[in-house]
């Protein structure tokens, strides 16, 4: 693919992530994402959740799981086309709490309810193939 389509270094993936607050039908909220690499944003989403979330704070956690998916298969195409991404994407949250969650590798009886699969994100923040970081709203 490299031979056909001249490529330059375009820099890191970058991230943002974005969360709605509950349906009024079915109080489950809304996921959104957009990756930007170099000048644009190449890949979004924005899709509802699975299943109702307790807290604004387990909303973003789910949220910024599901980014942490989609980015690591996106550094995966990336590194198809020769553009390796050395450095941890970063993914930008609003959300404090969803963050201290993250970071924090023991379960709280606060999150223990939270489905199994969402905690993928810490193993990759361990990893350094994530990071998030705080992104005040304004």
């Amino acid at each position: 693919m490299k031979e056909k389509y001249e490529m330059t270094d375009l820099g890191p993936l970058h991230h943002f992530l974005g969360m709605g607050s509950g349906s009024v039908d079915d109080s489950k909220s809304t996921s959104g994402y957009a990756f930007s690499f170099g000048s644009g944003v190449f890949a979004w989403a924005s899709v509802k959740q699975n299943y109702v979330a307790l807290s604004t704070a387990e909303a973003e956690y789910i949220s910024a799981s599901e980014a942490t998916t989609q980015a690591i298969w996106l550094r995966f195409v990336l590194e198809d086309f020769g553009e390796l991404q050395t450095e941890a994407t970063p993914l930008q949250c609003d959300n404090i709490s969803a963050i201290a969650i993250t970071k924090n590798s023991v379960f709280h009886q606060k999150t223990k309810h939270i489905d199994r699969r969402y905690h993928f994100i810490k193993d990759a923040l361990q990893e350094g193939t994530v990071d998030l970081i705080y992104c005040p709203t304004n």
